[in-house]
């Protein structure tokens, strides 16, 4: 059975897992301001084969893994947000130039992560003999579907001459794409992959 670690070899273990070399985490966890680079690389080659030192060290890596794995889905998530947005559901408008805002709680949490900020400016217009009028500006500003589509692209591993296009059509139904606009989405990858976009 291990023994369990002092203070000074659990924060040799803290510090391996945060992503320092051997001789930075022993820096950290002991005093070796009077000690050569070659002992201090020794005393850590010798913590490395600490058992519960090691153990610790390959579950910290296990976790930091599990939650980059995380954070990557939750950026391909967030950028597909962004890119597939239609505006449609955030604004509507007529024949006659007039514009109306989905209400924020009407819209869906997908919806409002591709809302870049809302700006509301109100004015007042003084007016002789009259009551001041009131005008009242409402811009809403999307997140950029062009630096969306060129970053998830990027992820997805589509700037090469290779399109994947069975994965884009699998998570083109995962967002809930039409067929035409999966096809769009298609093309603008390619289009990517071949540098024609933002060149």
């Amino acid at each position: 059975m291990a023994r369990t670690l002092t203070s000074k070899q659990a924060a040799y273990r803290d510090a391996r897992v945060s992503g320092l070399g051997k001789s930075e985490a022993y820096r950290t966890a002991y005093d070796a301001s009077r000690m050569s680079a070659a002992a201090i690389s020794a005393n850590a080659h010798k913590l490395e084969k600490h058992t519960a030192i090691a153990l610790g060290i390959a579950q910290g890596a296990v976790a930091v893994a599990e939650r980059a794995v995380v954070s990557a889905a939750d950026v391909t998530e967030a950028l597909a947000n962004m890119a597939f947005v239609d505006i449609g559901d955030l604004v509507d408008w007529d024949e006659e130039g007039r514009v109306q805002f989905t209400p924020s709680r009407k819209l869906t949490r997908v919806q409002r992560s591709a809302v870049k900020k809302v700006t509301h400016v109100r004015r007042t217009i003084p007016q002789k003999n009259a009551e001041p009028i009131i005008e009242e500006t409402v811009a809403l500003e999307l997140e950029s579907k062009k630096g969306a589509l060129d970053s998830l692209a990027k992820i997805l591993g589509m700037f090469k001459e290779t399109i994947d296009i069975t994965l884009i059509h699998r998570l083109g139904q995962e967002w809930g794409l039409s067929d035409a606009e999966m096809d769009a989405a298609v093309r603008e990858a390619e289009a990517i992959a071949k540098g024609k976009v933002g060149a």
